[in-house]
């Protein structure tokens, strides 16, 4: 029963702002900032793979993401990132996240 009560807590939890938690590497920063250099987006992609393993770790479903390939993540975040420049590379990456879940994919 308190397997399921957790589950169900991590299921619906949205991540805090950036600056209410500790967030390490570039998913602290825009998405303007992850997108600006070369070296600044292959950074962010070796993130935003690091955290969808940790969010299907930790989560009630492992698969997140299965149904696709990692450029195609990579391509729905950075849809994301650019029709919202000032919003965090992790708020985007966790509502691509979250999108795929809930769809089962």
């Amino acid at each position: 029963m308190i397997a399921l009560v957790l589950a169900a807590a991590i299921a619906n939890v949205s991540p805090a702002a950036p600056h209410d938690m500790m967030v390490m590497g570039i998913g602290y920063h825009s998405c303007a900032t992850w997108t600006e250099t070369p070296d600044k987006f292959s950074e962010g992609e070796a993130w935003i793979y690091g955290y969808w393993t940790g969010l299907n770790q930790a989560g009630p479903r492992r698969d997140v993401g299965s149904a696709t390939d990692s450029p195609g993540i990579i391509a729905e975040i950075r849809k994301l990132c650019e029709a919202t420049p000032s919003a965090s590379l992790m708020n985007m990456t966790y509502q691509v996240y979250t999108t795929l879940r809930l769809q089962g994919r």
